[in-house]
């Protein structure tokens, strides 16, 4: 070991002799989108929108009046796509992937953060889902 301090997002210096060859975090917008699914909720909300003010309308109600009975469904799909929105971003910045010459190391938590260490003797294979805009989701299967 040496005296050096640890790099961000590792529990401790490095050994000697190893090295850094990557490091990276999620994007948030993509996260929000894969992990959180910020786009189904969206949907979700505007099938209510458009539900709630074709009922409106089929009682009979004119365009504004159901408009404005449908815009109660405005406040709530906000708060709930700005609270996954926040989630999703808190997630991408206190998450932080390391691969060196020998591990995988994973520091993720927002509230609780934990670093794992994966040594790629345990790792069995990976693989990636490409998402686009560059970014994917890994998957990686470890040694029995």
């Amino acid at each position: 070991m040496t005296d050096a301090p640890a790099p961000d997002g590792l529990p401790e210096a490095l050994p000697r002799g190893e090295r850094i060859l990557w490091r990276g975090r999620p994007d948030p917008l993509a996260l929000m989108f894969a992990a959180f699914r910020i786009g189904w909720v969206a949907a979700y909300f505007a099938v209510l929108f458009v539900w709630r003010g074709a009922g409106r309308l089929s009682a009979g109600a004119g365009w504004l009046d159901a408009l404005g009975y449908a815009a109660f469904i405005l406040p709530i799909a906000a708060a709930a796509i700005g609270i996954l929105a926040l989630l999703g971003w808190l997630a991408a910045r206190t998450t932080l992937y390391t691969v060196t010459d020998r591990r995988l190391v994973l520091r993720i938590g927002m509230a609780l953060p934990m670093t794992v260490n994966l040594p790629f003797d345990v790792i069995a294979g990976a693989a990636v889902k490409p998402r686009g805009r560059g970014c994917g989701d890994i998957a990686f299967a470890l040694k029995p």
